[in-house]
């Protein structure tokens, strides 16, 4: 029981308490604060699959105490609709029995099949909590096999109408239970944004739009609707833009080179900031990639990316500006391909959804 005792040190809204540790002759307990409410799972039980406005509504209830666990080096290890509670119209993570720091090779793994990811066995890690929260997502909007059949998989869309009707749930279901933990979503706050992005889509599909501020793309550009070049042929000016990340070590320079307008100007301004921070900055070389395929410099910008992506293989901003550039020397279906990629790692973003639209368009097809 002594080794549990760090249990104690666990405080969150989202998280149940944990009040004392007794010990019982060979017995050890865990006095936990009591929960209120209904546990998810007797819900399942009782009404079967959930909505899925409300199930995501539950997964995103509960993602900020995985954000405090993750941030504390804990990991949860079992989670699964028996593990958590609706408790006044809010979730709350219980049975903390199963709770481990993370790379310690001495505490017990707890897991439950057809929820606990493949790696988790031999070191659980923060992505194999994320994996078990996709899992859990789909226990609670599917009836599948998900123990024996579909253990380490998910039915498709044709085998599963709220899949078919729910594309960019699919997806986010997909890169949350990847069999990889490098391609799965890398933290829970990541995870909790994307699902946000997938969850205003469904409800805008259903009633009206749920507009709100992407924290990694702009707007799209088309800001004057009597462009009529803009609004009837596909142009990469119009695309949304990604945000600069204010935490690359060029970021105030990016910032200030932004007055730069004229197109050769900015390559060369943009040219000089890469040459300034070199390999310390990717966001100076991504920049600068996306001044030259604005330039139709499409080799040049080619050189870039690759050798960004040599360095960071799962760097999602790659097939971005690879497919901007394909887009913009014609080529539709290449640019859509790039793009695919882009949805794939950013399910809640509109972005690489009208980016695949206008790549569509321009390889001819219009479904």
């Amino acid at each position: 029981m002594a080794e549990r005792q760090f249990l104690a040190a666990v405080k969150h809204p989202k998280i149940v308490g944990i009040y004392d540790f007794i010990q019982n002759g060979n017995e050890g307990y865990i006095v936990m604060e009591y929960v209120g409410g209904r546990m998810i799972e007797s819900m399942l039980k009782e009404r079967g699959v959930l909505p899925v406005e409300e199930a995501i509504s539950y997964i995103l209830g509960i993602l900020p105490a995985f954000s405090y666990l993750h941030a504390n080096k804990f990991v949860y290890c079992d989670f699964k609709p028996a593990n958590f509670m609706l408790e006044n119209d809010d979730v709350k993570l219980i049975d903390m029995g199963g709770v481990r720091r993370i790379a310690d090779p001495s505490g017990d793994i707890y897991g439950t099949k057809g929820y606990m990811a493949p790696e988790a066995s031999d070191d659980p890690v923060e992505v194999s909590d994320l994996y078990t929260i996709g899992r859990t997502l789909a226990v609670l909007i599917m009836d599948f096999k998900y123990q024996t059949t579909f253990e380490h998989s998910l039915p498709t869309p044709a085998e599963q109408p709220v899949l078919a009707q729910n594309e960019a749930l699919y997806r986010f279901l997909l890169r949350a239970t990847h069999q990889d933990p490098d391609q799965r979503f890398q933290t829970a706050d990541e995870m909790s944004d994307q699902l946000y992005g997938v969850l205003r889509e469904i409800v805008a599909l259903k009633s009206s739009p749920r507009p709100a501020e992407s924290i990694v793309f702009t707007s799209d550009n088309l800001l004057d609707a009597s462009d009529e070049h803009g609004a009837s042929a596909v142009d990469i000016r119009f695309l949304p833009t990604l945000k600069i990340d204010i935490g690359d070590t060029a970021a105030n320079d990016l910032l200030r080179s932004a007055a730069v307008i004229d197109p050769k100007k900015r390559v060369n301004t943009l040219q000089h900031i890469a040459s300034k921070f070199g390999e310390k900055s990717v966001e100076a070389r991504l920049r600068l990639a996306d001044a030259l395929i604005s330039n139709g410099e499409y080799s040049d910008a080619g050189k870039i990316l690759d050798a960004i992506a040599t360095e960071d293989a799962f760097d999602w901003r790659v097939p971005w500006y690879r497919g901007k550039s394909f887009l913009a020397s014609g080529d539709g279906k290449a640019a859509r391909n790039e793009f695919d990629k882009v949805y794939f790692e950013m399910p809640g973003e509109i972005a690489p959804k009208l980016a695949i639209g206008y790549a569509s368009e321009v390889a001819g097809d219009q479904e």
